[in-house]
Formats: C-alpha cells, structure tokens, sequence
C-alpha cells in the first residue's frame, strides 16, 4: 500500500479490499484519491450488501462515493456455491454498468442475459434494483423451462403509490405461445390483498386444453387482515 499526501493519492496491489456501504469491491490493484474517492479498480469482483448480487468485471471506476462504472461486467442474484466449476443458473453480461449507491439503482448496457452460460435474450439496457427498495422499471429478465418448452420472462414493475404495486410479467414459451401474468398487491391499514391472473393464448393443441379456442385463462385473489394479535381472518 502507497499513499502520497499531496496528492491524497492511494495505490494498492495484492489482495486488495474495499467495503463500503455495505458493498465489496476486491482485486488485485486500486488506485484512489481518497478524499474525493476518484480511482479505478483492475479485474474486480463485487458484491452488494442490499440485495446479495454480485459479479466481477474489468476495471471498475470510481467516479465519487455513490457512482461506480463497471466495464465487461457481469451481475447475478444467484447464490455462489463452493468450487471452481460453479455457475450461476443465470447472468447479465454487459459492456457496461452504472451503479448509483445513492439511488440503489443500476443500469446495464450492451446487456445479453445469459442462462447456464448459454446467451438467451440480447437486452440493450436496462435498469435494475440494488436493494429490495421499490422502484417503478424492468426488473431482471429471467429463463425457466417446462412442458411448454422454454421459456424467457421480462417483468416490469410498477409502484403505483406506497401502499399499491403491479407486476406484469409477459412469458414467450417456444411450444405454448405468450402467456401474460399480472399481479396487483394493496396494502391497508389492518393487512394486505392481492388479484392474481394469467392468459395464454396457444400457438399448438394440448391435452390440457382441448377446447377449439386458443385462449385460455385463470384467476386467483387471496388477503389476510388482522382482527387482532392472535386472529386473521382473509380469504
């Protein structure tokens, strides 16, 4: 570790480690002027405190204390599991991402998302959360796989006001056609109710739908209020 005072200039090599915020940032060499924290991070890896993503990148640039710019980076809320051979289930790789601390908010761009480290859905940008703090966007697109074959889902949220949300989460299967699924959650004064609902409309015949017409839909409602500390009542 080197420090020059009149410059307030840091350089470190070796096993560098930086907490901040709760969020780590390690690699093998940082440069920083400390005051403004101005500085650059080479080949690090990360990993934010709020919401347990994490990735590793290029270079990482340190514009002040709440904005960081990561180059040829990689993000994922996938829990790491011991080995070297692990991989997450999915990743976003992108060119670059801005990371606002202050506003716990990222945004990717130049983004593919990639699932098993096959490349599934090319996004040009796209913003995503730090924390579990509500915010009205795109969340992370996410694959799943099953008798409709497979199956990529790009959800947008929207935080209507503190006490009311909507989720709308489009589907494109590969065997059974788009399927739309929405959700609106209310929060009141003695507890909570959600609307839950879901449409398809079929490209191909099935068993389970064997009705001449290709749409298909359900509907599910569910709430829990408090009568007191021991009682609920809801449906």
């Amino acid at each position: 570790l080197e420090y020059d005072q009149p410059t307030d200039q840091a350089r470190a090599s070796g096993n560098v480690r930086i907490y901040r915020d709760g969020n780590l940032y390690q690699g093998p060499l940082m440069e920083l002027k400390v005051e403004s924290f101005e500085g650059f991070f080479q080949q690090p890896t990360y990993h934010f405190g709020k919401n347990g993503a994490h990735g590793q990148a290029s270079r990482a640039e340190f514009l002040d204390e709440a904005h960081t710019v990561v180059h040829d980076a990689t993000y994922t809320t996938c829990k790491r599991k011991p080995g070297p051979d692990w991989l997450p289930d999915w990743v976003l790789r992108a060119a670059r991402i801005n990371i606002d601390t202050e506003e716990e908010v990222g945004q990717a761009e130049g983004a593919t998302l990639r699932f098993m480290d096959v490349p599934i859905l090319p996004i040009p940008e796209i913003s995503f959360p730090l924390s579990n703090k509500r915010k009205t966007g795109f969340l992370l697109p996410s694959v799943q796989w099953g008798n409709y074959g497979f199956g990529a889902v790009t959800p947008y949220f929207w935080a209507i006001n503190r006490s009311m949300d909507l989720t709308f989460s489009p589907m494109w299967t590969t065997k059974r056609g788009p399927l739309g699924d929405l959700e609106f959650r209310q929060a009141l004064g003695a507890g909570t109710y959600s609307l839950h609902g879901w449409g398809i409309y079929e490209l191909s015949q099935s068993n389970s739908n064997p009705h001449d017409t290709p749409w298909r839909g359900a509907a599910r409602t569910e709430s829990e209020f408090r009568i007191n500390d021991k009682w609920t009542w809801g449906w």
